[in-house]
Order: structure tokens, then sequence, then C-alpha cells
């Protein structure tokens, strides 16, 4: 059985009373736990997970509005941090050039490329088959610093030719590629009434005619290789 631990800070950006009902409502499971306190205190933090050793971090406390400095002291120390645990860090990445979509930020493709240089024992995956920047690691002055970087495929179907499965595997190798599918959304909307995994798995299968091994290690072997 699970132990949740919720961090808040329970500050004024909006509603508290929302906030606070919303902890009520959690409250009432036994096997969740809120703490109060602002994320920026790192002393706090690092206690937190002393105390409980957490197996999963799920960061929910982004702000509307607020431009993200890759390079943000407070944020280096959750990827220094991260990098001695061990634990992958998934990031939302969008190509820079393309159609406008809900959701859609800039990412830009050079802070990733800087931080995988900057943690090179950091596991790296950028969702998205990574905005295409896959396909920077045929620039041989590049390839070798982005190692730790691994590409899911989260939402393709929405964004690119089916073909681009293939294209990946011959580019980056299998070993890097991890089937993502971001669900619940519907990422075959002319033909999913309901979204599912299978839709995507089978295009996934037949258009990057995936042998057994690259199926294997796409559809889980990588991704709990970096868990591991």
């Amino acid at each position: 059985k699970f132990q949740v631990i919720g961090i808040d800070g329970i500050t004024d950006y909006y509603d508290v009373n929302l906030k606070l009902a919303r902890h009520k409502i959690l409250s009432k499971y036994k096997n969740f736990h809120k703490v109060e306190f602002l994320l920026e205190d790192s002393k706090k933090l690092k206690g937190i997970f002393e105390e409980y050793k957490p197996s999963t971090v799920i960061h929910l406390a982004g702000q509307a509005g607020v431009r993200f400095s890759m390079q943000d002291p407070i944020w280096l120390s959750c990827m220094e941090f991260a990098q001695d645990k061990g634990w992958p860090v998934n990031f939302h990445v969008t190509e820079p050039v393309g159609h406008d979509y809900p959701g859609r930020i800039h990412t830009p493709l050079e802070d990733f490329l800087w931080l995988a240089r900057q943690f090179p024992r950091l596991k790296i995956i950028l969702a998205h088959a990574g905005g295409l920047f896959p396909f920077y690691e045929l620039n041989p002055r590049l390839r070798p610093g982005l190692s730790n970087v691994y590409y899911d495929l989260a939402a393709c179907p929405l964004l690119y030719d089916a073909s681009l499965y293939r294209l990946l595997i011959d580019t980056v190798g299998y070993e890097k590629i991890i089937w993502g599918s971001d669900y619940p959304l519907r990422i075959f909307p002319q033909k999913q009434k309901a979204p599912d995994f299978m839709t995507f798995r089978k295009e996934v299968l037949e258009a990057g005619k995936l042998s057994e091994v690259e199926k294997e290690a796409i559809f889980g072997l990588t991704f709990l290789s970096l868990l591991s």
C-alpha cells in the first residue's frame, strides 16, 4: 500500500479556501499525509526525502506565466539530486516550428543540450519525440554529449507522420526510444471514440517494422532500465 505525501505552500496565488477544501477531501485517506511549506525551502524538502524516502515524485507545482530558467539554482539542485539518486527526469518538449495547439509552449532545444552536458549522469527523457531534437544527434560534435538523453513517443500521431518511428530508431538507436501514450488523450481523434493503448501500439509496430528486440526495448525494457 502506497503512502502519499502532499506538499503545499497554501499561498494565495489562487483561492486558499479551494486548496483547503481539497486537502480536506484528501485527508479522509489514512495513507495521505499533508505537509505545508514552499518548495523553495530546500532544507525542509531535503528533510522530507530523508524521512519518507519516496520511490516516486510527481511535480504539479508549476505556475502559469512564470518564465522558467534551466539554470535557476534551485532547479539545478533538483537536477543534481535526481542525478545522484539515479532518477529519470521527463520533460514536455515541443518542436521549434509547427502548428499551435493547446498546451504548446516554446521549449528551447539548446536548454536540453546544456542540461545534458552539465549533468552527464542525469537520465533525461524528452517527450513527443523530443520535438525532433534526436535528429541533432546526426551531428558528430553533439552526439557524444547526448548519451544520457532518451525520447518518448507520447502524442506523436497528432504531430508527425508514422514514418517517424523507423527514422528515430535508425538515427539514435532503439535503446533510446520509449513508448509513451499520452493516455487518456485521443491521439487518433478521427478513428478513436475513446482513448486506448492498442491503436498507437499497433501503429508503432507496423509503421516502424520493429524487430522482436526493438519491440521489447521500446515497449518496456528501456524504461525499466532507467528505473533501476
